[in-house]
């Protein structure tokens, strides 16, 4: 095959890298094409190609020139977002290329999204005259939304143009309800299906009628053969998430389940080639990659990771017993030249256990990691003796045992416990935090001040996750308000009892803040002002200044004038610290700075008015000058 014929075979790829990056084209696409007596031609056909291909609003993102203006009708070899060099003139390694020589394909195509080759391929599948209806339409789609009222346009349009899946959408109600090729049509009902976000509400459904109407028996039973005849299903994973055998199975588990009310379709697999089909393409691999030695025991577990995939759908389970059987029939052959050893083991493993006395958790994870066991029949006896011997310890009475600590050893030894330990655990759990409850009543009664508060919730988070609940957090939150309704001002602005609450809130999950209005004082003392936005920020300022003067005045604490606050102006990384009777100083010197549109009458202020003022200045001479430097660029861009 000549080069020629390979660009007009694998042109789709520069168009899939076109369509997968338009919207944000912070580099530039750079299509790669060999150095030869062809290049200027083969040139002309990517041009062509694109031009052909590419809707007017992708060409003007594409062509966009520095003077202003726009090319609609033809793209240069060389402009602002698109290049087509030869492999000696590429030079910057941080845009986005496209060898259409020297690239591998079949991997490539994995890169570009679903959405974008669905889009390219259906613009390809029109002859010239459908496909200049078609950019018609999505022209007028477009001059439909700018005509949208401002408040009901859609995020995607904000940039001027139809975005990825707005296209997606517009070429799956095209191809919807039309005849076809039913391989890509299941593919696309199942990727939609799986992805429900992906289009939008009225189309999904109709989507799911289209379902409804057009699945059946066979339909499903040629696309299941399809995928198992796919090089890359023909493999262990076979059944791993992300293989197209688990999404059909999972497609087809959500009608069932999730879609039942709007798609009562009722598929029934014919399952007889499947034994053939995992006989003949996955047993092979399994020879392949492990000895007679191991053989047997990763059957088994391959039957074991069958039998706990989640799926509900009869067929699924008509699928892997099909399996299953065909596992069990090669092991049962495997399985007696194991036999002997086997029983020697379970003989070996018997007597260790017989001698074994663990006391501790601590000993029994020794004695888990002591022992090396082949065969899962016999792990199974090792399994119920760990089990009982992990419900011993903790029946203990006499032993303190930590959450985490407990739930680490469940986690890392989950192989060598049953059910029975887990659910004995989950009773401890419910105890032990009755118990630090109990224990917390008791010990707050001693808790003085935040740091005692502080170590006090450290002891407790010891015990790891389980205990951030409601209960528990209240009572910490009950005692930091009983605590800061008796502190004065300088504890109040104490940089350290800021930090404990804050690490005591940030260590919680189950508190609404706003629940507790005096821990919140201590807590939520920030506040950011974007002077781009200065009408929205003086409001959010005017909240937080009414919100503080009630708490205070309703919880009779500190006099607030001199209560500190933290004031960012607009993203700096430095915090301005201003007493709280200066906040609305400083509202009105951001209205003075602002101009007519907050302008004040200074001229009737009076005399206390205007002291207040200098006071304000004098003092916070800081934030001023950050907020006097941002008018003064504001006032420089604009002459």
């Amino acid at each position: 095959m000549d080069k020629k014929q390979i660009v007009e075979e694998d042109l789709k790829y520069v168009l899939y890298t076109i369509f997968d990056n338009y919207e944000n084209l912070l580099k530039k696409i750079y299509i790669v094409i060999d150095s030869d007596e062809n290049s200027e031609q083969i040139s002309e056909e990517v041009l062509k190609k694109i031009n052909q291909n590419t809707p007017p609003f992708i060409k003007k993102v594409l062509s966009f020139n520095d003077d202003g203006q726009n090319s609609m009708t033809k793209l240069k070899k060389d402009n602002k977002n698109l290049k087509i060099v030869t492999k000696y003139e590429l030079d910057d390694e941080d845009n986005i290329v496209i060898d259409i020589f020297n690239k591998d394909f079949d991997k490539l195509k994995y890169e570009y999204s679903y959405e974008t080759k669905f889009v390219v391929d259906y613009i390809l599948s029109l002859d010239d005259i459908r496909r200049s209806r078609f950019f018609k339409e999505l022209s007028k789609n477009k001059k439909d939304d700018e005509e949208t009222d401002e408040n009901d346009k859609k995020d995607s349009n904000d940039k001027g143009y139809l975005n990825i899946n707005d296209l997606y959408n517009i070429c799956v109600s095209k191809t919807l309800c039309k005849d076809g090729d039913d391989i890509s049509k299941i593919s696309n009902w199942i990727y939609n299906t799986i992805n429900p976000n992906v289009l939008h509400t009225d189309l999904f459904e109709e989507m799911l009628k289209a379902i409804n109407e057009q699945l059946d028996n066979s339909k499903f039973d040629s696309y299941l053969e399809h995928i198992l005849n796919k090089k890359e299903n023909k493999s262990l994973e076979y059944i791993s998430p992300s293989n197209d055998l688990y999404q059909l199975l999972l497609f087809e588990d959500m009608l069932r389940v999730d879609y039942k009310d709007k798609c009562n379709v009722k598929i029934d697999l014919d399952v007889d080639y499947i034994g053939e089909w995992w006989s003949k393409n996955i047993l092979p691999e399994f020879k392949k990659k492990y000895g007679e030695k191991d053989l047997a025991n990763q059957l088994e577990l391959e039957v074991k990771k069958n039998e706990i995939i989640d799926l509900h759908g009869k067929n699924f389970e008509k699928f892997k017993n099909k399996i299953i059987c065909e596992i069990e029939k090669d092991y049962s052959q495997t399985e007696v030249l194991n036999e002997d050893t086997e029983k020697q083991e379970k003989i070996y493993v018997e007597n260790i256990i017989k001698n074994l006395n663990a006391k501790t958790v601590a000993e029994l994870e020794e004695t888990i990691e002591k022992i090396d066991i082949k065969y899962e029949n016999n792990k199974q006896i090792l399994k119920n003796y760990c089990s009982d011997k992990f419900i011993d310890i903790l029946e203990n009475k006499e032993q303190d045992y930590n959450l985490k600590e407990l739930e680490q050893f469940l986690n890392d030894n989950e192989e060598y416990l049953n059910n029975k330990a887990s659910v004995y655990f989950e009773v401890c759990i419910q105890k032990q935090l009755q118990k630090l409850e109990e224990n917390l009543l008791n010990d707050i009664c001693d808790v003085k001040n935040l740091k005692d508060l502080e170590e006090l919730h450290n002891k407790i988070l010891e015990n790891g996750e389980f205990v951030k609940c409601e209960d528990i957090e209240c009572i910490i939150f009950r005692k930091m308000e009983s605590i800061i309704k008796i502190c004065n001002l300088a504890e109040i602005n104490n940089e350290d009892n800021i930090r404990i609450s804050n690490s005591i809130y940030d260590n919680t999950s189950s508190i609404e803040l706003d629940k507790y209005p005096i821990a919140e004082v201590l807590i939520c003392r920030d506040i950011k002002i974007n002077l781009n936005d200065v009408e929205t920020s003086l409001e959010d300022l005017s909240a937080n200044i009414e919100e503080v003067q009630d708490v205070v005045l309703n919880n009779c604490i500190f006099n607030c004038e001199y209560y500190n606050m933290n004031i960012q102006i607009n993203d700096s990384e430095d915090y301005h610290v201003v007493k709280f009777r200066y906040l609305n100083d400083l509202a009105d010197y951001i209205k003075l700075k602002e101009g007519n549109k907050f302008l004040l009458n200074l001229k009737s202020m009076n005399k206390d008015v205007q002291h207040k003022k200098r006071v304000f200045n004098k003092g916070n001479s800081e934030i001023i000058k950050e907020i006097d430097e941002f008018y003064l660029e504001k006032q420089t861009a604009k002459s």
